[in-house]
């Protein structure tokens, strides 16, 4: 029997459809594959955008900023305690000085005056200042000794 050019023809389209069907398969296969993985990275992108949503979420962010102006509250407290207790010693050691610079003053004062006794009045010992100006003494200048530092306590 012979097959007729009709059946060759019958067969080889056949045979053609078959050859389409099977790459349209293939390709409906990796379509498929192609929208399982672009619905997984969509899936993994909206788990995303909520979790950034949750962080800019403004409750979120209040929650950042009290945070944040906690910390700098109590930096600025850390601040101000610091500072107090400098400004706390600058006033120890203000009041140090002025009480050595009062013991100073007043032993200074004593030792004048104890210079004033001793010299008294002599009879013709006292010199006018117009006689000899370089013997006169400054009646502000207060007399410096190496004995006066170490009874003044210094």
């Amino acid at each position: 029997m012979m097959i007729s050019d009709t059946q060759k023809l019958l067969r080889c389209e056949l045979e053609s459809l078959k050859s389409q069907l099977q790459a349209q398969t293939k390709a409906f296969e990796f379509l498929n594959h192609s929208v399982t993985m672009l619905e997984k990275e969509s899936s993994l992108q909206q788990i995303k955008i909520q979790q950034l949503e949750e962080v800019l979420n403004p409750t979120s962010r209040q929650t950042e900023k009290e945070g944040h102006k906690g910390g700098m509250e109590q930096g600025k407290q850390e601040l101000y305690g610091a500072l107090a207790q400098g400004l706390q010693g600058l006033q120890k050691t203000l009041r140090d000085s002025e009480e050595v610079q009062q013991t100073r003053t007043t032993r200074c004062l004593q030792l004048l005056a104890q210079e004033i006794r001793d010299r008294g009045p002599r009879g013709g010992d006292h010199r006018q200042s117009s006689e000899h100006p370089e013997d006169a003494e400054d009646p502000g200048e207060v007399p410096q000794g190496p004995d006066q530092d170490e009874a003044a306590g210094v």
